[in-house]
């Protein structure tokens, strides 16, 4: 399958292998599923995209003229696609800390930067100095004018509670010691264990170092991380190489 189209069975064959299709379907299903949605269903977007040739999927119109590439055809050929990555939002009770107050708030696991959970100094209601430990929430978010900030919020449920609600497939959030989770999308590795993100936001460029843990986990941490770091840049440069 080439950057104008491929047949039926090519573009299945091309899901399946970068995992882009629900495991356990068949490239015969795969293919004929396709072959429907661009034969027989009445899907405008799919009709002005999609053009069936002696049993191969094209592009109708070159894709610099139409803004699109193939991409948009696998995409339209599998409507799960973008629901078994980007998983819709979870609802959580949190504390908002731009608006302080406490509400409800809803979660894109690929919006999340980072979950840190830091040691606080603060005085009781009786004035003694006291100390305790909070989860934040770091989430890259856009106002209705899109313009993109970082929200911050408390959260009050362990990270591994918080990641199987908002990442249940692991896509995008991994843990780097105990106490951190970080998006790979965000975050690659630098030199001695730190990770490093190219946000300018200065919300996150006054964050602490962030590294992976120096625990017995160390070593499993790490690898998690590059295997989905690296199943995340497999997605990146796919839709990278089919947009150019």
């Amino acid at each position: 399958m080439n950057g104008n189209g491929g047949t039926f069975h090519e573009v299945a064959a091309y899901l399946t292998n970068r995992s882009l299709y629900k495991a356990g379907s068949s490239n015969e299903h795969i293919a004929e599923h396709i072959r429907k949605l661009v034969c027989e269903e009445e899907q405008p977007t799919a009709n002005l995209l999609l053009a069936n040739v002696e049993g191969y999927v094209f592009l109708r119109t070159p894709a610099r003229e139409l803004g699109f590439t193939t991409f948009n055809a696998v995409e339209l050929a599998n409507e799960e696609v973008r629901s078994y990555f980007e998983p819709p939002p979870v609802l959580l009770n949190v504390f908002d800390i731009n608006m302080n107050t406490q509400r409800k708030a809803s979660f894109y696991a690929q919006k999340i930067v980072c979950v840190l959970t830091r040691k606080l100094e603060f005085k009781s209601p009786k004035g003694r100095n006291t100390s305790g430990v909070k989860k934040f929430i770091y989430v890259k978010e856009s106002d209705a004018a899109g313009k993109e900030s970082i929200s911050i919020y408390n959260i009050n449920i362990s990270l591994e509670k918080f990641q199987k609600k908002v990442d249940p497939l692991n896509h995008w959030l991994v843990n780097v010691s105990d106490s951190i989770l970080v998006n790979v999308a965000y975050f690659k590795e630098g030199k001695d264990g730190q990770l490093v993100t190219e946000l300018s936001y200065k919300e996150i460029k006054y964050l602490p170092v962030i590294r992976f843990s120096n625990s017995s986990k160390a070593k499993l941490f790490k690898s998690n991380f590059q295997l989905i770091r690296n199943h995340y840049e497999e997605r990146f440069w796919l839709k990278k190489r089919l947009l150019g």
